[in-house]
């Protein structure tokens, strides 16, 4: 206003995050710094495949079904082998695991993952898009090209509703050209 009151005055208000928690970020922003590069490596490991993996694979059988061999020697000095459950105590419908294995994979590399990682730390490329009037011209932008582009789609409009009114649809309110009409 010309008499000088009302409207914005100086520090009145909320304050904005950006003030109120200038510290905190500042904090962040310090800390992310720091870490940014080991961040990076362990990124680059990764994208490449090369981080280990350790997987257990394990078999399991019902306990009534496994056997051990036992050898035994008789009075007279000869050795018999004697098979009997090697868990007596467990009910025989009980899985028991017989067999652990520890496999160390190793990922592959991950081509998505090297294009986020050059897209995060480059920049991800802008799209160039080309427009052009006929020819490869200029388009033309005049008040003759925008009431034919306006004839043509009121045009369009009039084919499609005939097209949708042969289908016992209910009609659609009609909406103007532009925001102005």
């Amino acid at each position: 206003m010309s008499n000088g009151h009302g409207g914005a005055r100086p520090g009145a208000g909320r304050p904005r995050n950006t003030e109120k928690y200038a510290e905190a970020i500042t904090s962040f922003h310090d800390a992310a710094a720091d870490a940014i590069q080991a961040r990076y490596r362990a990124l680059t490991y990764l994208a490449d495949g090369g981080f280990d993996e350790e997987a257990i694979e394990e078999v399991w059988e019902p306990a009534g079904l496994i056997q051990i061999t036992k050898e035994l020697i008789t009075e007279d000095g000869r050795s018999v082998n004697v098979k009997e459950l090697a868990f007596p105590h467990l009910p025989p419908e009980q899985l028991v695991c017989v067999q652990r294995k520890i496999k160390k994979q190793v990922a592959a590399p991950d081509l998505k993952a090297n294009i986020y990682l050059v897209d995060r730390v480059a920049g991800k490329p802008t799209q160039a898009t080309e427009l052009s009037g006929p020819d490869g011209g200029a388009i033309e932008l005049t008040n003759a090209a925008m009431e034919t582009a306006a004839r043509e789609l009121t045009a369009w409009r009039e084919q499609m509703s005939t097209q949708l009114s042969s289908l016992n649809v209910p009609p659609m309110p009609r909406t103007s050209l532009t925001p102005t009409e």
